[in-house]
């Protein structure tokens, strides 16, 4: 076993809990939320979209839900541009834990995966765009975002699959939590209700499909 590689594995662990337990540690955490970081981003005036940008990248060094910075973004720059902004924030995020897992991780975790699991590796591969596409766009099949980030970064999952896959894949999501978001003031208007509804019909319809094709034999790793 390559030893400098397992220590990378567990520098990566031991650096992240490290993070997160000085993040609370100190109370910063507490900045952390919707008022906090508005007030905050907004001070920086025209270069707010930078500072958004900047603290949607580093978000993985601190593990907090990047929900918060989606509504930030919707009340902050409107449903336009606030679903660009947090749609970038959270790819820039997603690339950054990618490869971190990758750099760090990656080289220890392939010496663990024998047989059928070096043939899944394989397979999410050679299918990696569509995989991250579909985990991003139903994301009640892996809830966490982190857990693919730093999953695929240990995969053999392309970098540029990865990161187009989570670019599209966020969006609709990201649309809707922004658009409602932005309507909450009128929690009675059709701009608040509508993406609601139109978000759990997307829903109901992916999995739908996804149910059908599972039955069907397919699976998001088919070769």
């Amino acid at each position: 076993m390559d030893k400098r590689a397992i220590t990378k594995l567990i520098l990566l662990i031991l650096g992240l809990v490290l993070l997160v337990i000085l993040f609370r540690a100190t109370g910063l955490s507490n900045y952390f939320n919707v008022t906090s970081l508005q007030k905050y981003i907004a001070s920086f005036g025209i270069w707010s979209p930078i500072m958004f940008l900047l603290i949607s990248t580093i978000r993985p060094l601190t593990l907090f839900p990047g929900t918060i910075l989606t509504i930030v973004a919707g009340l902050l720059f409107g449903i336009f541009w606030g679903t660009i902004y947090a749609t970038l924030g959270a790819t820039f995020s997603a690339m950054f834990a990618f490869g971190l897992a990758r750099k760090l991780g990656r080289e220890a975790v392939i010496r663990f995966i024998p047989g059928r699991m070096t043939q899944f590796d394989e397979k999410v591969a050679t299918h990696g765009f569509w995989v991250i596409l579909i985990l991003r766009l139903v994301p009640v099949i892996i809830p966490s975002f982190y857990a693919v980030n730093f999953a695929a970064g240990l995969s053999k999952i392309r970098f540029w699959d990865f990161t187009f896959g989570t670019a599209l894949g966020l969006i609709p999501g990201t649309l809707f939590l922004v658009a409602v978001t932005a309507a909450i003031t009128t929690p009675k208007s059709p701009q608040f209700w509508i993406p609601i509804l139109l978000w759990i019909l997307f829903l109901i319809v992916a999995l739908s499909y996804l149910n059908q094709k599972r039955k069907q034999g397919w699976t998001l790793f088919q070769s």
